[in-house]
């Protein structure tokens, strides 16, 4: 086994040039190093992934708006009936037929609806929360216009 080495930069070296490096047998800065790619499969977006991911993103953000709110706007859930839809797709895409394809773009509509549902619901509830924010500051503006007799205002003379 060869313990001084002649070049750190080559992969050749690459599992014992950490170790010379370690007993300070080499003093390289760049370090070359080969590793094994493990495959994967890609994830295509598609529309009904696209809009299953956007139905449950809104709605988690939704539940965090209401529950900072003091108005009880109701947010429904609708990631179960989204996921159902989802697989349904994946085993009617199994068929592989012409009547498959007809059936996809038939669940896809219906995840369209449930995203126009859950739109609506949502922008009712951020309605809601600009009214509630505009009642917050209005009355924040009016205490601070019309101050107390208990609390006068000090003023200062400024020259």
């Amino acid at each position: 086994m060869n313990t001084k080495m002649r070049d750190s930069r080559t992969s050749a070296y690459a599992p014992n040039s950490m170790k010379a490096r370690v007993q300070r047998v080499v003093r390289g800065r760049r370090f070359r190093m080969d590793s094994p790619v493990t495959e994967a499969d890609i994830h295509h977006p598609t529309d009904s992934g696209l809009l299953a991911d956007a139905v449950r993103r809104v709605t988690r953000r939704a539940r965090r708006l209401r529950a900072s709110m003091t108005a009880s706007i109701p947010i429904q859930d609708r990631a179960r009936c989204v996921k159902r839809r989802i697989l349904e797709i994946g085993k009617v895409l199994k068929r592989r037929t012409g009547e498959a394809v007809i059936k996809v773009r038939r669940i896809t509509e219906e995840l369209a609806r449930i995203g126009v549902v859950q739109g609506r619901a949502v922008t009712q509830l951020v309605d809601a929360a600009k009214a509630q924010i505009a009642v917050l500051d209005q009355s924040a503006a009016h205490r601070v216009a019309s101050p107390t007799s208990s609390n006068p205002p000090q003023l200062s003379n400024v020259t």
